[in-house]
């Protein structure tokens, strides 16, 4: 009977919607597109804010923000399971016969972004004009304090005296797994969202509940070798040995991002864990230069994924993740709306990656180098005339940073840009289809 319940836990979840729906803004959280499209857009504001400080972004932002917080179900009238108009984004979209349900993921992905805008004003009072943006930062700031506060019934000390965790409520027995300890990527939203609280408040306990949540977490991820110089990280979905896939990397972004805010506060996880979860995707599960495995296990169902932009976040612990990301968003498939490509980005932005000129050059046999100052990200064309990056290995200054064989019948001649990302750079598998050009071959 217990085994039934995990897996029907386990299908309801996987259920769940990828955090890219759309780049428009929901009516309400019903369906659940809100909690997993919105805060992309919302993050990559605050990122273009943060790199530039026009007040422009802001602005965007608190059109965004305002909404979010009228649709609350507190201001729109509506009730959860238990009749509670409560200060949170209930959901209709996974529960049996629509039964109305608040999920501690959608919330935590919800407020985080809010959190952070009001940390980000505060800080910054000097800046002209953003005096206007105050009393929308201090509503940002206590609603998302009271939705973090709506599940604090659902909180659990334990295992162990130092972790901590969300479960399901016992008492929704209209769910297949009413008790359950929820799956780690919704410990990880709580997490991220309860850190930023700390950040902006200095409230001891949302300290306090971060950590906890911090090692909950880290306690159920492994760091496994990938070779003799590198490793990975690798956890699954419920936090436990039980799926040997491990967590779809949709998820996982969740997890991996609150790896990376609670290194930056130096809390519970350490530079060699950020380093294995950064190298996870491009060393272990990219199959080339834009295409990774579908789950941390290295299961992949094919295709490139838009979750790649999440990861971005932790660029500055392995660039090449952005390159992946980059490479995936600059294609023509993808608007410059789509809320994925607008993350990534905005990382790139916010990272301080930047362009340069390279040199290329032909060799007898066929071959192309190219050359360079800087090591970085470098821009190629393919047949199908679609723009993506390359990441290219660091070296010496002068020496080649990428060195790919050309066809004969490929007509030789283009210049290439780099995108110099100021540190060493990572050699990832490239395609046979990549056909670079020469303006000016050198033999």
């Amino acid at each position: 009977m217990k085994i039934h319940k995990v897996v029907l836990y386990l299908l309801l979840c996987l259920a769940l919607p990828y955090p890219l729906i759309g780049s428009a803004l929901p009516g309400n959280n019903d369906q659940g597109g809100l909690a997993w499209g919105e805060p992309y857009q919302l993050e990559s504001l605050l990122l273009h804010w943060e790199s530039s400080k026009e007040l422009n972004y802001l602005q965007k932002f608190a059109e965004r923000a305002q909404v979010i917080l009228d649709q609350r179900d507190s201001v729109r009238g509506v009730t959860d399971w238990k009749g509670r108009s409560g200060p949170a984004w209930r959901s209709l979209h996974y529960s049996p016969h629509n039964e109305p349900f608040v999920w501690a993921v959608h919330t935590g992905l919800i407020v985080y972004p809010l959190l952070k805008f009001a940390r980000l004003v505060r800080q910054d009072p000097t800046v002209p004009g953003i005096e206007s943006f105050s009393d929308l930062a201090e509503q940002c700031a206590i609603a998302g304090q009271q939705a973090l506060a709506f599940h604090d019934e659902d909180w659990v000390v334990g295992p162990t005296k130092t972790e901590g965790y969300y479960r399901v409520s016992p008492k929704a027995k209209f769910l297949p797994f009413p008790g359950f300890v929820f799956p780690l990527n919704f410990q990880s939203a709580m997490g991220r969202a309860y850190l930023e609280l700390w950040l902006s408040s200095r409230e001891p306990s949302a300290l306090k509940r971060a950590t906890a949540l911090s090692r909950y977490v880290k306690n159920r991820i492994q760091i496994l070798p990938i070779d003799k110089q590198s490793s990975r990280a690798f956890w699954n979905y419920m936090g436990e040995p039980i799926n040997p896939l491990g967590e779809d990397i949709s998820h996982a972004s969740i997890t991996a991002d609150f790896a990376r805010l609670c290194f930056e506060s130096s809390i519970t996880f350490g530079a060699r864990d950020l380093r294995a979860i950064a190298a996870t995707l491009p060393r272990f599960l990219a199959k080339d230069a834009f295409t990774v495995a579908d789950y941390l296990g290295g299961f992949s169902q094919g295709g490139t994924h838009p979750a790649l932009a999440a990861w971005s976040a932790l660029g500055g612990f392995e660039p090449a993740l952005v390159a992946l990301s980059q490479n995936l968003f600059l294609r023509k498939t993808y608007r410059e709306s789509d809320p994925s490509r607008m993350l990534s980005t905005a990382w790139m932005d916010y990272l301080g990656l930047y362009r340069t000129e390279a040199t290329l050059e032909v060799d007898a046999a066929e071959n192309v180098t190219v050359w360079s100052q800087t090591p970085g990200l470098v821009l190629v064309e393919y047949k199908s005339r679609e723009m993506v990056d390359l990441l290219v290995p660091a070296s010496a200054k002068p020496a080649p940073l990428l060195h790919l064989p050309v066809a004969k019948d490929w007509t030789p001649v283009y210049l290439v840009t780099v995108v110099a990302e100021g540190g060493a750079g990572v050699a990832l598998k490239s395609t046979s289809s990549i056909a670079v050009r020469l303006a000016t071959p050198r033999r």
